[in-house]
């Protein structure tokens, strides 16, 4: 014979409302602040790095392919943190409050963002990309400094950290120089 409180139990949920939503069938309402996966604004991404570095779980990684830098991001490893979002100072990437990114095709969890390399004009090594350098040349302009030194610190970003260092007294002297006259 059931007990007292199973009885009571079982004529409390057949008189009360159900607290589940027959989903799919009925729309669910997504509370603030869901974190769901994150999307590249690929018009404001200028490849910096900063979210690759900063993801906890490895899931977005660059890879530097011809002329092209390749962004990718594997919604199968991420963790929805949020960090990301966090660190990117362009504000190109966003968390969408989206909670199905379920599939059974493994390569439909992966989003990539191509961004055109630009080169190392002594090595030919890859550099940085094109929306950075851009973003680099428009801080060196808000800089106070005489043309001459602009122009110098404009060259100077396009050689790698390696070209740099054979031929860093040199060039900062020139910049001394004109900063100087």
């Amino acid at each position: 014979m059931p007990s007292v409180s199973i009885l009571k139990t079982v004529l409390r949920s057949v008189v009360t409302r159900a607290f589940t939503v027959k989903y799919p069938y009925e729309t669910l309402t997504i509370p603030e602040g869901v974190r769901g996966p994150p999307e590249f604004d690929q018009e404001k991404c200028i490849g910096c790095n900063a979210c690759t570095t900063s993801c906890p779980s490895d899931a977005i990684s660059i890879f530097d392919e011809g002329d092209e830098r390749r962004i990718e991001l594997n919604y199968g490893k991420c963790q929805f943190c949020g960090r990301c979002e966090e660190v990117c100072p362009e504000n190109a990437i966003q968390l969408t409050p989206r909670f199905e990114p379920a599939t059974v095709d493994r390569t439909k969890l992966v989003t990539e963002n191509l961004l055109p390399l630009v080169r190392c004009k002594v090595c030919n090594r890859p550099l940085t990309t094109v929306p950075m350098l851009e973003n680099l040349r428009r801080r060196v302009e808000e800089l106070d400094m005489p043309p001459d030194s602009t122009d110098a610190l404009k060259d100077a970003l396009l050689v790698c950290e390696k070209c740099s260092r054979r031929s860093y007294p040199a060039r900062m002297s020139e910049i001394l120089k004109m900063r100087i006259a």
